[in-house]
C-alpha cells in the first residue's frame, strides 16, 4: 500500500498544484472538527513525534498536499532537535522562551517538534482538511497547551496574525508551482525588525522551483540569507538517523546574490543528503552583525 500511496503522490505532484485563489479565512484558533473523517497512515519520527497522514485525494475538489508528510518537514524537525541539543545561538535563551509561527504547517511535524522542546507555536494552513488533520496530530502528541491552530491564507492579508509577535517563522516545502510571491508576502508580514525575527525555510531541490524568485524578493527587502552546510560546503540535511549523524559539524553560511542563484539552480549536497533538501535561514542584517555566522 505504501508504494501505491507514493506513486499516487508522485503522479499528483506532476499533474496538479494546490489552488492559490484567496478566500476569506478565519484568523482565529480552530477547535477540533470531525467533518473530515478519513483513514490515516501513522508514522512516528526518529524524534518521537506521532504523525497522522491522509490521502491527498481526501477532497473531491482539489489535491490536498498538506495531508502528506514531506521529507523537508522531517529534515527541518530533525535539525531543530539537533540544534536544541547543541544549544545553538538561535535557540537561546532556550526554545521554551520562543514564540514560533509556522506557515503552511501541513501535518505539523515541524510545529510539533518545536512544541515538544517547549516552544509556544502558532501553526497555520489554509485548507480545512489539513487543519482538521493538524488538530488531530496536536492532540495525538498531547501538545494542545503549546500549539494553537489558525487558518491563514497567504493570499488574504486579513488572515495574517499581525497583532502577534514571533521570534521565529518556519516553513517546509512551500516553494513550488510559482508560490514564491504568495509565500514571501506572508513571511515578510510576520518578520519583525524590532523583535529581530528569524526564519528557517526547508526546501527540496526542484528544477522548476521558484526558489530564485523568492531569494530575489528577500534580497531586495534587505534580508540576509544563509544556507545550512557541512564542513565541505555542501547542503546539509536528511530524514533518517540520529540528528547528530545528519547535522554534526553543520553550520549556516552567508550567501551572496550570486551564490543564491547557484544554490537555486545547481546546488551541491552532502552525501548523506539523499533527499536533496536545503535549509535556509533568513534574518534582518543587524541581527547577525556581532554573531559568528557559523553558529
Amino acid at each position: 500500500h505504501g508504494n501505491i500511496f507514493k506513486a499516487a503522490i508522485a503522479f499528483a505532484m506532476g499533474t496538479m498544484c494546490r489552488s492559490t485563489v484567496p478566500f476569506r479565512a478565519r484568523a482565529r484558533p480552530l477547535i477540533h472538527c470531525n467533518r473530515f473523517k478519513t483513514s490515516w497512515i501513522l508514522k512516528t519520527t526518529d524524534e518521537g513525534i506521532v504523525v497522522k497522514q491522509a490521502s491527498p485525494y481526501s477532497s473531491s475538489e482539489h489535491l490536498v498536499y498538506g495531508n502528506v508528510l514531506w521529507d523537508s518537514g522531517l529534515a527541518l524537525a530533525k535539525y531543530v532537535s539537533w540544534s536544541d541539543s547543541q544549544k545553538l545561538h538561535w535557540t537561546q535563551p532556550g526554545l521554551a522562551q520562543k514564540q514560533v509561527l509556522e506557515l503552511g504547517t501541513g501535518t505539523g511535524v515541524v510545529a510539533l517538534t518545536f512544541a515538544r522542546f517547549g516552544a509556544t507555536v502558532t501553526a497555520t494552513d489554509s485548507e480545512e482538511e489539513v487543519l482538521s488533520l493538524l488538530v488531530n496530530n496536536v492532540q495525538a502528541n498531547h501538545l494542545a497547551s503549546r500549539i494553537s491552530v489558525h487558518c491563514l491564507h497567504w493570499g488574504d492579508t486579513t488572515t495574517y496574525l499581525r497583532s502577534q509577535h514571533f521570534d521565529l517563522v518556519v516553513a517546509a516545502d512551500v516553494l513550488y508551482s510559482r508560490l514564491d510571491r504568495w509565500f514571501w508576502r506572508a513571511l515578510e508580514a510576520h518578520m519583525s525588525r524590532t523583535r529581530k525575527t528569524e526564519a528557517l525555510v526547508a526546501s527540496p531541490f526542484r528544477t522548476d522551483s521558484p526558489l530564485k524568485g523568492f531569494f530575489d524578493m528577500a534580497l531586495n527587502a534587505g534580508m540576509r540569507i544563509e544556507r545550512l552546510e557541512d564542513s565541505a560546503g555542501r547542503a546539509a540535511g536528511g530524514t533518517k538517523g540520529l540528528p547528530s549523524s545528519v547535522y554534526s559539524e553543520s553550520c549556516f553560511v552567508p550567501l551572496s546574490a550570486k551564490a543564491c542563484c547557484e544554490v537555486a539552480s545547481s546546488p551541491n549536497f552532502a552525501s548523506s543528503n539523499q533527499q536533496q533538501i536545503q535549509i535556509f535561514r533568513l534574518s534582518w542584517p543587524e541581527l547577525l552583525e556581532h554573531e559568528d555566522a557559523r553558529q
